[in-house]
């Protein structure tokens, strides 16, 4: 790989660094709104988090372009490789390094704002069944069919 290919990765990565940093201060910031339900500010974060997305997937696209124009596949196992490459810039290896980690705990964060999203519809739902005079949990199964919310009857075995 030439100078100038080592430059332009260096610069399209940290890029993508400061993209996924972007995007974990959104995640940090989306489990607080999620915790205090906070729609409106959910509905800017998400319209936020798409653009930063975007911006990410751009730059990675860029990414492959240069490794496929300098003879290198574009995968993540060809990019790993080429970081351990001796010629590789020192400043780019721990950008990379830090682009790893940071995406690792972006997708932790997302995780987690999706289980926090998840048990808030669930919580909501049991509070709809209350206000309408609902057990909190529907019934699995009930006497008869059409009396449960799946359908299902009881059977004797």
């Amino acid at each position: 790989m030439s100078p100038q290919h080592w430059r332009e990765l260096e610069s399209l990565i940290a890029g993508e660094l400061a993209r996924a940093r972007e995007l974990h201060d959104l995640l940090v910031e989306e489990a607080g709104a999620l915790a205090r339900l906070q729609h409106e500010r959910l509905l800017e974060l998400v319209a936020a988090k798409q653009t930063v997305v975007e911006a990410f997937e751009a730059l990675a696209r860029r990414r492959h372009d240069l490794m496929r124009r300098a003879g290198w596949d574009a995968d993540a196992a060809a990019l790993k490789r080429l970081m351990q490459d001796s010629a590789a810039p020192p400043s780019l290896v721990r950008c990379f390094d830090q682009l790893v980690e940071t995406t690792s705990v972006c997708a932790d964060l997302n995780t987690r704002n999706a289980r926090l999203n998840q048990n808030g519809e669930a919580q909501l739902l049991r509070l709809l069944r209350v206000l309408r005079g609902q057990p909190a949990e529907p019934d699995t199964y009930a006497p008869a069919q059409g009396d449960s919310p799946t359908g299902h009857t009881l059977a004797k075995a």
